[in-house]
């Protein structure tokens, strides 16, 4: 085989780079199981109506497409690094806040929480889309 013009790379999986693809395997893990088990959820066990499920995942992509607006200013601002790390606490906490989000029976405060459910999607999935451009 004539590798004259080919690049070989013999030390492509290095550690900083399997770190890397085990912070990007962790991150989608933690997105992609939440994404189709909330309007799952919602729907089952909060009571909530089929819409409001399928308008958090709305929401949720609005915020992946958003966050890459910012995206270029955070990485010039901050350093790559400072900029992974915040975006994928975040992540975490909102989805840890996602879990815990339960509805109340009266339809005042059940109103302010169906926004503050959706305020909380949108802020996860700007974060996801943050961490996984930087990454």
């Amino acid at each position: 085989m004539d590798t004259q013009y080919t690049p070989t790379y013999n030390r492509l999986w290095n550690r900083e780079f399997t770190l890397l693809t085990i912070a990007e395997l962790l991150l989608c893990i933690s997105c992609y199981m939440t994404i189709p088990l909330l309007p799952f959820r919602l729907t089952t066990e909060e009571h909530a109506s089929s819409c409001l499920a399928s308008f958090t995942i709305v929401t949720f992509i609005i915020g992946v497409c958003i966050s890459g607006f910012f995206g270029s200013w955070l990485i010039q601002n901050y350093r790559r690094n400072k900029v992974f790390l915040v975006s994928a606490i975040c992540l975490g906490a909102t989805i840890l806040g996602l879990s815990a989000f339960e509805f109340q029976e009266q339809p005042i405060v059940r109103e302010i929480e169906e926004y503050t459910l959706l305020a909380i999607c949108f802020a996860s999935g700007a974060v996801f889309g943050t961490a996984k451009r930087v990454l």
